[in-house]
């Protein structure tokens, strides 16, 4: 669901999320339509730059969180998102922050695909040294 309050963006559910009075959520899923050339089933050209510019507006200091409930964020699907970017200064808005938390994080573990975009700080020890990892890749596939 669309909604202009309090910028342009697409809502996270439709319903009102108990406690969240911003509902929103990363659209990751999205850059498979444009990495596999598919004409839908969203307008890309609506959807999607609305969509990163409000993530632009979430980031925190390691990242924008997945959605309102929380502030963590899956290294993978943040790096898709940045992939969406129609231009390498967005794009490093989104994906910097990732580069920022590998290299200041004080946890010593195998690089995580889910951390606190906060705190810079891996979210449980068991999302560590994951293939999902190579997520990192994505703006090599556009």
């Amino acid at each position: 669901a669309y909604t202009a309050n309090p910028t342009p963006h697409y809502k996270m559910a439709y319903n009102v999320v108990p406690g969240v009075k911003d509902s929103w959520s990363i659209k990751y899923n999205l850059l498979w339509q444009k990495i596999l050339r598919l004409d839908g089933p969203f307008p890309w050209a609506k959807v999607v730059p609305a969509e990163v510019a409000y993530y632009k507006v979430k980031r925190n200091a390691f990242g924008t969180p997945l959605d309102p409930r929380h502030t963590y964020i899956k290294t993978d699907w943040l790096s898709w998102a940045a992939a969406m970017a129609d231009d390498d200064e967005t794009f490093h808005e989104l994906f910097d922050p990732i580069f920022h938390f590998a290299n200041t994080t004080v946890d010593r573990n195998p690089f995580t695909d889910l951390y606190n975009t906060v705190s810079g700080r891996q979210t449980w020890t068991s999302f560590i040294a994951r293939p999902v990892i190579g997520g990192i890749f994505a703006k090599m596939l556009v």
